[in-house]
């Protein structure tokens, strides 16, 4: 009975033996399954991205050979069962096979807008497939498909599961015979026996339950020691080894996550140095340029003009700084917008003209034939590497002449571009100077950060050697190349190619039939600060920038209210209308954005419009985007100068010559008082009418007013002519003829700036008229006529 007894019992605990190893054994299966998944897909990532970055330009060109030599290298991966190379349209390039079997077979859905650009992936039975589109200029070139087999992991994981089982089964066999054996020889060593089967099996498979446990929770960090020799021991080594996979998997993950959190970090710090050091350059600079403007001496003007000198090399530092981190950090990007080649050569030129005439430098310009005048890419990177480029040039020249010439580059000349997109042009632009040259053995690191030719160099001319730098980086975000020939003693020429698409199809925007030389001395007269008329807020908390605000608005024959913040702005609005607010983002109480916001939301009720342009020390990517969205009409960044705030005032302020050919219309009484008795009279003892007419009038003509100051924001100018004529039958039943008056002059107009201009004195005419009425409503009937003043 006893023996009996003992045998069930060690029969129970050997069956419980084997049941919680073969689920053990499945479960670790599974968890290794899923962790080799995710190494395999880990590792095809790194894999497609390599192909994808490598294959942009050889897709791009059509290269043939060039992909199936990228593909040969991929294939040698014993993971990679096949990798695709295909087109915009899906059909197959390339699959690395020498022939090319399937050459034009759809291997892939045509590209779309709405293709994700991010890595896709597809698990089969024993296949993990990885496929990434590509991209240039945002028009689709083609994507690539990499097959990761799962058949040697699979064939791993099976081997281990079929060990850890066969080690269970030998285990469960072994320990059975000696269970059975030791009771019956001796029921008490049988007995022990059982105590120590307890011990050394069922403790270390709770131990290993627990591992799991701990390792489904995520907790990877566990200190399993793999101290036995037998089974149990082979199972801890296995989720030892397991364990480690996973912690290092966890690691890398962590430092991604540190590296994405150090790049924002040094994006925020960026953003607050460049903030923080422009608010004082704009009191500076800003001053510096209100004080050329005074009378002086000649040694005044000198000191005057070295404060603004030594400001804008400042300025300039801190702006390549910004850049450099940005291209270095992947964060610049490319804008694409239509742009005229010829204007902006004389905008990037006009800043030479001083020192070109201060050292007796001559600066030519020539464009040859077949040069589109109109482009599309991104011209505020094309200034600029060609003023750092001009710059280099006068930096090193003491006499004698600087040339930039503009040439067309035939598909020809570039033998490392097979195939250019729809609409593309190349670009040669050469930079040449009669200055110090530079030494050959220097001239391969001209372009590299912080590097000058020599220290004696830095020493005599000054500078980062972050400008070439830029320039190189800029003209290779733009897909060309650049470089540089010179001699020592004899000048330099540096020159690059860029591929720019053609602008849209417009008589300007033909090539060149002959040679153009620019000149810029025509742009002095439009740079002239002419007298605006407006009343404007000015929305600032800093003194300094106060100071610099307000004189340069004097230059302009404006007066400004000063807001120290949002809620001051805000205040101002309620008593009194203005005709522009400029204002500063960062303020204390209520900043800009939300004064904005509150304006805007407030205009929703009025029907009125407001410019709103940001004056800002925020000089990052998307800044201006996010004072565009907050509701503000336009943007300029500190510090700014006198030229700058003209060109963006006189967009939305007209010129006081205009202001004051309406004088005389708004020294009129704005209604006719005989009209309006005749109306009084008709009205006689029913002043409930008279009333009401009125207030009907004010309604809709605050409703034609909001019409007309929406359609002229979208620049509508088509609907116009119908909102006026709606409004001057209510206009002319109560005699308003100088409102009449200015109405007809805005629906004869065809610019939207035209309109721009004339909107505030329609919107002061009818405050006029609306006062009188007011005062109407308020007035019984029967009283002696009014006067209107």
């Amino acid at each position: 009975m006893i023996i009996s007894i003992v045998l069930i019992l060690s029969s129970a605990l050997v069956w419980q033996f084997r049941s919680t190893l073969l689920s053990l054994s499945d479960s670790s299966a599974e968890m290794m399954v899923q962790g080799r998944i995710e190494q395999v897909e880990h590792e095809g990532q790194v894999i497609i991205n390599a192909l994808a970055e490598n294959l942009l330009n050889p897709l791009y060109n059509y290269n043939m050979q060039a992909i199936y030599e990228l593909l040969t290298v991929a294939k040698q991966n014993d993971q990679v069962a096949y990798v695709q190379v295909y087109d915009a349209t899906g059909s197959l390039v390339h699959n690395g096979d020498e022939n090319i079997p399937d050459f034009g077979k759809a291997v892939a859905e045509p590209l779309l807008d709405s293709t994700p650009r991010d890595i896709q992936v597809t698990l089969s039975l024993d296949i993990l497939e990885l496929s990434l589109s590509m991209w240039m200029m945002d028009d689709p070139l083609g994507g690539v498909k990499l097959g990761l087999s799962l058949h040697k992991m699979q064939q791993e994981v099976l081997i281990i599961h079929e060990y850890m089982k066969e080690q269970g089964r030998q285990s469960l066999y072994r320990n059975l015979w000696t269970v059975i054996f030791s009771t019956l020889g001796l029921l008490l060593v049988g007995g022990l026996f059982v105590i120590l089967i307890v011990r050394q099996l069922v403790q270390p498979i709770r131990q290993l339950m627990h591992y799991t446990d701990e390792i489904g929770r995520g907790h990877f960090t566990l200190d399993i020691k793999a101290e036995r020799h037998d089974e149990i021991g082979d199972l801890l080594k296995a989720f030892e080894k397991m364990s480690k996979a996973l912690q290092q998997q966890e690691k890398l993950r962590k430092e991604k996550e540190e590296a994405e959190q150090a790049n924002r970090a040094k994006s925020t710090f960026l953003a607050t140095m460049s903030h923080e050091i422009r608010t004082p350059m704009n009191g500076v600079l800003g001053m510096a340029e209100l004080l050329m403007g005074t009378e002086q001496s000649k040694e005044q003007r000198e000191f005057t003009a070295t404060i603004a000198r030594s400001g804008q090399a400042l300025l300039s530092i801190i702006n390549d700084i910004l850049d450099f981190s940005k291209i270095e950090a992947g964060k610049l990007e490319l804008e694409y917008i239509d742009f005229n080649l010829p204007e902006l050569l004389k905008d990037a030129l006009e800043l030479f003209h001083e020192r070109a005439d201060s050292k007796q430098l001559t600066l030519e310009v020539l464009i040859q034939p077949g040069v589109p005048e109109n482009l599309y890419g991104d011209p505020g990177r094309l200034r600029q590497i060609i003023i750092n480029l001009v710059g280099n040039a006068f930096k090193f020249t003491e006499q004698g002449t600087i040339k930039i010439h503009v040439s067309h580059l035939k598909q020809g000349a570039l033998h490392h571009m097979k195939a250019l997109p729809e609409r593309a042009t190349w670009l040669h632009v050469e930079i040449q100077d009669t200055g110090i040259g530079i030494p050959e053995s220097m001239q391969a690191k001209i372009f590299d950060s912080f590097s000058q030719a020599d220290d004696a160099t830095t020493r005599k001319y000054g500078g980062t050697g972050l400008g070439l730098a830029i320039s190189r980086q800029l003209v290779e975000l733009m897909h060309g190349r650049i470089g540089i020939r010179s001699q020592e003693g004899q000048g330099t020429t540096f020159w690059f190619d860029i591929c720019l698409g053609q602008g849209k199809s417009q008589d300007t925007g033909l090539p060149l039939e002959s040679e153009q030389h620019l000149s810029t001395a025509d742009k002095q007269d439009d740079l002239r600060i002419k007298a605006l008329s407006g009343l404007v807020l000015l929305a600032e908390d800093n003194r300094v920038n106060q100071l610099v605000a307000v004189n340069m608005l004097k230059k302009m024959h404006l007066h400004a209210d000063i807001a120290n913040h949002g809620l001051e702005v805000l205040q101002a609005l309620a008593k009194q209308p203005y005709d522009l607010i400029l204002m500063d983002c960062q303020m204390p109480e209520m900043d800009g954005f939300s004064a904005t916001r509150a304006i805007r939301q407030q205009e929703q009720q009025s029907g009125r419009h407001i410019p709103i342009i940001a004056l800002t020390a925020n000089a990052m990517k998307g800044d201006q985007a996010i004072c565009i969205a907050a509701g503000m009409d336009d943007y300029l960044s500190k510090p700014f100068t006198l030229d700058a705030l003209y060109v963006l005032l006189k967009k939305y302020l007209a010129p006081a010559d205009m202001r004051c050919s309406a004088t005389s219309q708004t020294d009129m009484p704005p209604l006719n008082l005989e009209i309006l008795a005749e109306l009084k009279n008709l009205c006689a003892g029913k002043a409930n009418i008279y009333q009401s007419l009125i207030k009907v009038y004010l309604h809709k003509s605050e409703e034609s007013l909001a019409q007309l100051t929406t359609a002229i924001a979208h620049n509508d100018m088509a609907s116009l002519p119908r909102i006026v004529d709606n409004w001057q039958k209510n206009n002319a039943r109560f005699g308003a003829k100088t409102l009449m008056a200015l109405c007809k002059q805005l629906s004869k107009l065809s610019e939207a700036q035209q309109a721009r201009d004339l909107l505030p004195q329609i919107q002061q005419e009818f405050l006029r008229v609306q006062a009188v009425l007011q005062k109407e409503t308020t007035n019984p009937i029967a009283e002696k006529p009014f006067n209107i003043t």
